[in-house]
């Protein structure tokens, strides 16, 4: 296996370290040191350990990390590559300048808050120093001219590989959870209840789900809210007044589908609950009424509480609100003499007042006494006769119908405080009514107000502010609500009687008006299975499915060797072999996911998490040279995505038949994961199974390089081409000759050939294009990583190179890696040169020539005698004692050869039993 590691969270050098009054030697010295640590896991003997370091393009550090590899000693034992982002190549596009920056560490919430997300900590209005600004092209020519010469660094085009990733909403490469505020109110089967109320009551409950999901009912069991950390929060505000403050990777349903936060854009549609919500248990008509009116036409003094009418309201309204004050109040029995409140008429004023002491304490019991412009916490949790009384006593009191003619008409509400038409505007959404709010309709100022005896007297009046109901939501608000007073409800009943065709139909969408940051809190989660969905202070967002997950997947890798599926009768893939085999694999690498010991808990509870899989190819090339396909061609590109798009298909076909047989991976989560842009390339038909069953593993498919175990079946490696047909290997037995048994066949089989076909292609026979095309091809059906390396000439160019990374781009590619033939020092493969490799050619064909029919043909298989005879030879090596057996016949022909080196289960071990089997 291997490791990797993003070295992008540490400061660079130099930078200020205030904890010690001292400077940070910067991230490269901490990538040396893990190269370091892995070069002491080879010189374990055994298997040599495989580190990436990473580093993104804003960091500081960039240019000596881009150089690293080319100091002596530096990073000796990892490969390193560039984060490169979307950004930067639209810089380097367009010939921008580019910042190179990172975070202050002296803002107090370093420490907690930062995780190398760049774009996160300056979203949420953090500071960030500006180390130095150049020419974006300046930081890309760095990275092709050491391209170049030594190969490294390679490119990871970071954002596009998360886009692509079925793991994208649970992978550690999102570095944050999306999330809500602790302060939004979550439409449930009890109310609409905060989102930390929720959490600190520990229970679950139903939420309320939008009507525009398919068969969606009003409500869907849902998990525990959840508490997942302290993270900067953007306020997303529309122009109708919803509002709802989330992370900025938190997704909203737009007319557009389901879209990020900070990917918003001023003038998106978001989707607001279209029908009824969900009411709580306790609560009755009579207590929202006379809270109602109390926020409304109420008055709160030191003695008492009371309710005031006036014209038309003294004689329908006020005798009804005195039964509801005696139904709600404490008895009050004096020498065995009850008193009830009663209406008492204010006779220098148009006024009746309904009071009572008594009714403190339902005020206190409410918080009214500390801000009486809200709504109390038990109307937004209570039934839903009690949410109606509240409304209808509110609007009785302060609002209106106006009949506009050719205008329009509406229902409209006005209030000094947005906050109590904020959560007004939730209330109407749980009865499906949609809103809009008009900010400072009227400014604040001296204004001329009624006295009170029948004249006018300057009064102070705070700005005020009106939510208006228009449209269909009149009809909604007539039936479902209506008003107290028989003139404003008779007036909205008589306009809705004289439409024709009806008022125009509700689309329940609210226009995106700004997106800003909103400080740093605490934020929360929950999960809902059905449609991944809740309402969020009225607006439609995506659950929040994930807890933070740790990094420590683990490999789980498997091979086909694609030469075997050569039909050779039909001259063809053995496609029915090619999907049994794929479907063996799948489920044998499931298992293994089971009967694996691990020796951390973390790496248990991840693979079992995630079930994640890697099953890959070898072969692909030599099966390509049994079908006459010129690798590279475009022929070759149409024969590989059909190959990989059917391994890709038995696989997930598979994984979705363990799914049913056993459970999904826990993480599953059905709409996120078709989300991914690897699934929705999928056929329908598949997606369809995914979503109705699960599926077993996260991911499926990879493509390691199989370098060894390629070698060790006698066919090409992973997914490249041969990088020779002869060629020296250099290991750790030393430097020795391979020559490709394919190359050897087809001369005997063809004695009178001078040369071999055109399609008998090598790596650096393929153009560099060549190469990228086949690496997009190849990529396209591989849900993980791919290993693939374009090869170019040693005469190629640094201009060469850099067009060729930006083919790359363009074409689509998560990354790659562009090698230069003799960059380096030493390799493991390399050519000879021009005119040795032909003289090298010219021995296979006269060995394949000269061995004649009865010794030499590599698919002629004798049967092993029952008895050999045969000499063991003892010796020493550095890597521990060695034993070679060799044995023969009766006529002393050398039948087979055993080697053993060393320790049983290392690589040395087993690259010997094979290189005695290939003898």
């Amino acid at each position: 296996g291997g490791v990797g590691i993003n070295l992008s969270t540490l400061r660079p050098r130099h930078a200020y370290v205030k904890g010690v009054n001292g400077r940070s030697s910067g991230s490269v010295s901490w990538g040396a040191l893990y190269s370091f640590v892995t070069g002491l896991i080879e010189q374990g003997g055994s298997r040599r350990g495989a580190l990436m370091l990473i580093l993104n393009d804003w960091h500081p550090d960039v240019f000596d990390f881009i150089n690293s590899k080319r100091e002596a000693g530096k990073i000796t034992n990892a490969n390193i590559s560039v984060g490169i982002s979307d950004k930067l190549m639209d810089a380097v596009k367009a010939n921008e300048d580019w910042d190179l920056m990172f975070p202050d560490s002296a803002d107090p919430d370093y420490d907690e808050l930062w995780d190398g997300d760049l774009d996160t900590w300056m979203a949420s209005g953090r500071k960030v120093l500006r180390y130095k600004t150049i020419k974006a092209r300046e930081l890309w020519n760095a990275v092709i001219e050491s391209a170049w010469a030594s190969a490294e660094p390679g490119l990871w085009f970071r954002e596009r590989s998360n886009k692509m990733a079925n793991s994208w909403y649970f992978n550690p490469l999102v570095c944050t959870n999306p999330c809500v505020t602790g302060d939004t109110r979550i439409y449930t089967s009890q109310g609409l209840v905060k989102a930390r109320d929720l959490f600190d009551e520990e229970t679950m409950t139903d939420v309320v789900l939008d009507g525009r999901f398919d068969g969606a009912p009003t409500t869907s069991p849902a998990s525990r809210i959840f508490l997942t950390g302290t993270k900067p929060v953007f306020r997303v505000q529309t122009q109708e007044g919803y509002s709802v403050r989330a992370t900025a990777d938190h997704r909203l349903m737009t007319d557009r589908g389901w879209v990020q936060v900070d990917s918003l854009e001023a003038g998106d549609k978001l989707h607001i609950l279209n029908r009824k919500g969900g009411f709580g248990q306790q609560g009755d008509a009579a207590t929202g009424r006379v809270l109602g009116w109390l926020v409304g036409d109420g008055t709160i003094k030191a003695d008492r509480a009371v309710l005031s009418f006036f014209g038309d309201e003294k004689r329908e309204l006020a005798p009804l609100f005195a039964a509801d004050v005696n139904a709600l109040v404490e008895p009050l029995t004096v020498a065995s003499r009850t008193y009830t409140v009663g209406v008492v008429d204010i006779a220098d004023r148009d006024e009746a007042r309904v009071q009572s002491q008594r009714l403190l304490a339902l005020v206190a019991e409410h918080d009214l006494d500390t801000n009486k412009h809200q709504v109390p916490e038990a109307v937004f949790q209570g039934t839903e006769a009690m949410q109606r009384g509240f409304i209808q006593a509110l609007f009785t009191a302060d609002g209106s119908f106006q009949d506009g003619g050719e205008k329009g008409a509406s229902i409209r509400l006005a209030a000094n405080s947005l906050t109590l038409l904020e959560d007004m505007q939730r209330l109407l959404t749980n009865f499906g009514i949609s809103s809009r709010i008009y900010r400072n309709r009227r400014d604040a100022g001296y204004r001329p107000m009624p006295d009170g005896k029948g004249g006018l007297q300057e009064y102070w009046c705070e700005a005020q502010h009106e939510l208006a109901i228009s449209k269909q939501n009149m009809v909604v608000f007539a039936d479902e609500i209506g008003f107290l007073l028989d003139a404003k409800q008779s007036a909205l009943e008589a306009y809705i009687s004289r439409l024709q065709r009806g008022p125009y139909q509700e689309t329940f969408l609210a226009t995106v008006e700004s997106i800003v940051a909103d400080g740093i809190e605490e934020v929360f989660d929950l999960t809902e299975p059905l449609t991944h969905s809740f309402v969020a202070n009225g607006i439609v967002v995506h659950n929040c499915g994930e807890q933070p997950l740790g990094a420590w997947s683990v490999c789980n890798l498997g091979a086909l060797n694609l030469a075997r599926f050569y039909d050779a009768e039909k001259h063809d893939v053995a496609w029915e072999d090619l999907d049994k085999a794929t479907r063996y694999a799948t489920r044998f690498l499931d298992n293994v996911i089971d009967t694996t010991p691990y020796f951390f808990d973390e790496n248990r509870d991840t693979q079992h998490n995630e079930r994640r899989v890697g099953l890959g190819t070898m072969g692909i090339a030599e099966l390509m040279l049994h079908l006459g396909i010129r690798y590279g061609s475009d022929e070759s590109v149409e024969f590989i995505e059909k190959v990989y798009k059917a391994i890709a298909v038995a696989a997930y076909e598979t994984s979705v038949d363990l799914a049913q047989e056993k459970g999904a991976f826990p993480k599953f989560d059905a709409e996120k994961f078709l989300e991914s842009g690897y699934m929705q390339q999928m056929p329908d038909s598949l997606r369809g199974r995914v979503a109705k069953h699960g599926i077993r593993n996260v991911t499926l498919l990879t493509q390691a390089p199989t370098g060894t175990t390629g070698t060790m079946v006698n066919t090409s490696t992973g997914i490249e081409p041969f990088f020779s047909w002869v060629y020296y290997r250099k290991s750790r037995l030393g430097l020795h000759e391979e020559q490709v048994p394919v190359v050897a066949e087809y001369y005997t089989e063809n004695p009178d050939a001078e040369e071999l076909p055109e399609y008998f292609v090598t790596a650096m026979d393929l153009s560099p294009d060549e190469h990228v095309k086949v690496q997009g091809a190849f990529q396209r059906w591989i849900d993980s990583a791919i290993s693939k390396t374009c090869n170019v000439p040693n005469e190629y160019t640094v201009e060469q190179v850099s067009d060729l990374y930006m083919y790359m781009y363009d074409l689509g590619c998560k990354g790659g890696t562009i090698y230069r033939d003799g960059s380096r020092d030493e390799q493991v493969l390399m050519l000879k040169g021009d005119e040795r490799a032909e003289k090298e050619m010219e021995s296979v064909k006269g060995k394949a020539k000269e061995s004649g029919e009865p010794v030499a043909t590599p698919h002629r298989v004798y049967p092993r005698p029952d008895q050999l005879h045969g000499t063991t030879i003892k010796f020493n090596t550095p890597f521990g004692k060695s034993y070679i057996t060799m044995n023969s016949d009766q006529n002393e022909f050398p039948f087979e050869t055993f080697i053993t080196v060393g320790k049983a289960g290392s690589d040395i071990q087993a690259d010997a039993e094979a290189l005695g089997r290939m003898i």
